[in-house]
């Protein structure tokens, strides 16, 4: 955001610069007859003021529109910002933009008009003052300002190609799970009836019997767990104070992993024997298998759920966990890298509530009332809540994705634009000011095609240094992206090419614009124009 509001000040302020530029016979005029400079640098930074004032409040009403938009936009990528109810145009927000309004009106208002007020007496009263130094230095001045808001417009192309491709790769990765033709709902029992871990674990499997017995479901589970937990490989040594393993804690049917669509990769699944009376067990995930038996087989080992770690001294261990499974690894809202999980019997740690998941031959929602009616064959008054696709829980995910790269994308967008818009602008006036020069070259024998590869050439050249400077921006600011790209670099060749040709090639089309209208002029007009 702040970089396009540079960019636009910038515009601005060489737009500005233009125009007093313009002015400057007026202004001379003015301060022969008697005005002083303070008086003028006053008015002009009015004027400046005024502008962006009108400009600010046209940005206040566009950003009302703008809120509504963001919270369509939510809803439609199914993304929630942290506290989005409190998101609305109150005084805070108008005393912050009238700020940043006034100051950027004040900062870049500033140089024009000092320029304007300070230029020289003589040399705007004297005819073809345009050739003067001055002018030279304005000229490389309004250059500058191109060039700063090309590398800005760079910087955020690059940053918003990183994470458009990072997208594309992450939708290449395998999730670990299948979605399709899966249903998902919450269950959560009430403590009143089902206070022991006995009632909790009767409830959830006969709920499970009724769900794999209705016609159309192929295979159905449960996961009562999730939390992050700490827990010790037995057989190594303890990790350092704040350095011990975590895992996600997911306590799960027999069916569950087949019911997701996870493969297991080594050992077998949980049983119905797998009980409160059998040995305690568990599968991990492969990330788990390959960080701590990294060359060993883990079939057979052991670990220890950590119930509490203090000060780096381990305590509340639960007994021993006999390893019998590998299982796929799964990616959940963090698509970057998959979770560290640890799967056990939900009958030998039995939870009062569960995400279930139930795979369908036919389409799932249409099997929801069925499966309500399984509910209530095992309790009438049993309640069912989240009730969605896994498709939908996996668009959710890659929507909170979406919607940053989509606004960054839109800025980048409006960067683009206003580049463009002042490349055209700077050339014009280029263009507008060197035109007896244009045809005093072709009186004497220059073709339009010379003279529209000179007007292009200073157009890229100011572009390249733009870019170039854009360049190192975004190689400096590389750091700031390592955690937001995935399969790719912060510095990815290809981006950053593709980034500077296409500002490039608008670049050129905004200075081919002016370029080719200028030299369609008739030379016998363009030499009595003053």
């Amino acid at each position: 955001v702040m970089f396009v509001l540079l960019i636009a000040c910038l515009n601005v302020s060489n737009l500005l610069l233009a125009r007093a530029t313009g002015r400057k016979r007026e202004v001379a005029i003015r301060i022969a007859i008697g005005a002083s400079r303070l008086r003028l640098l006053q008015q002009l930074l009015t004027e400046s003021l005024l502008l962006v004032i009108c400009a600010g409040t046209i940005g206040v009403l566009l950003a009302y529109g703008g809120d509504r938009l963001l919270t369509i936009a939510m809803a439609r990528y199914d993304v929630s910002l942290p506290n989005a109810s409190i998101i609305n145009l109150d005084w805070r927000v108008l005393l912050f933009s009238g700020a940043i309004t006034l100051g950027a009106g004040l900062v870049f208002g500033l140089a024009p008009s000092w320029i304007t007020a300070n230029s020289s007496v003589n040399d705007a009263l004297k005819e073809g003052a345009s050739s003067t130094t001055a002018e030279l230095g304005r000229r490389r001045l309004r250059n500058a300002l191109v060039v700063f808001e090309t590398a800005l417009a760079l910087v955020l192309l690059t940053g918003a190609g990183l994470l458009l491709r990072s997208f594309i790769e992450l939708l290449k990765v395998d999730l670990g799970i299948n979605p399709a033709n899966v249903v998902t709902m919450g269950i959560s029992l009430p403590e009143y009836k089902y206070s022991s871990s006995a009632q909790q674990d009767a409830f959830f499997r006969r709920l499970m019997q009724g769900f794999e017995g209705t016609p159309g479901v192929k295979s159905a589970g449960a996961n009562g767990g999730g939390a992050n937990v700490f827990f010790q490989p037995q057989g190594q040594a303890p990790a350092a104070a704040g350095q011990e393993p975590t895992a996600a804690f997911k306590i799960i049917t027999p069916d569950f992993l087949k019911a997701i669509g996870t493969h297991l990769i080594a050992g077998r699944e949980f049983t119905d024997q797998d009980n409160a009376r059998a040995a305690p067990v568990a599968i991990i995930s492969q990330t788990v298998a390959r960080r701590y038996w990294p060359n060993s087989n883990p079939m057979g080992s052991h670990l220890s759920i950590l119930a509490r770690v203090y000060s780096g001294e381990h305590s509340g261990a639960s007994k021993s966990l006999q390893i019998v499974g590998v299982a796929q690894d799964v990616r959940n809202d963090d698509l970057w890298r998959p979770e560290p999980a640890i799967y056990v019997p939900f009958a030998q740690s039995p939870a009062s509530s569960a995400f279930v998941v139930v795979r369908t031959a036919v389409p799932p929602m249409a099997l929801v009332p069925a499966l309500r009616k399984a509910v209530r064959s095992v309790d009438n008054e049993q309640p069912i809540n989240r009730i969605q696709t896994m498709d939908e829980i996996v668009s959710q995910t890659y929507g909170a994705l979406r919607f940053p790269a989509t606004l960054l994308w839109i800025f980048s967008g409006l960067a683009l634009v206003l580049s463009a818009v002042g490349i055209f602008g700077v050339m014009s006036y280029t263009v507008t000011r060197r035109t007896r020069e244009l045809a005093v070259r072709m009186t004497l024998g220059a073709s339009r095609q010379d003279l529209l590869g000179l007007v292009l050439r200073e157009g890229l050249g100011v572009t390249l240094f733009g870019v170039v400077l854009g360049l190192a921006g975004a190689l400096a600011l590389a750091r700031l992206m390592t955690e937001y790209v995935y399969g790719i670099t912060a510095t990815d060749p290809l981006t950053l090419a593709s980034a500077s040709v296409l500002l490039t090639a608008v670049a050129l089309l905004a200075s081919y614009i002016p370029a080719r209208r200028a030299v369609k002029v008739d030379p016998l007009v363009a030499l009595r124009y003053e």
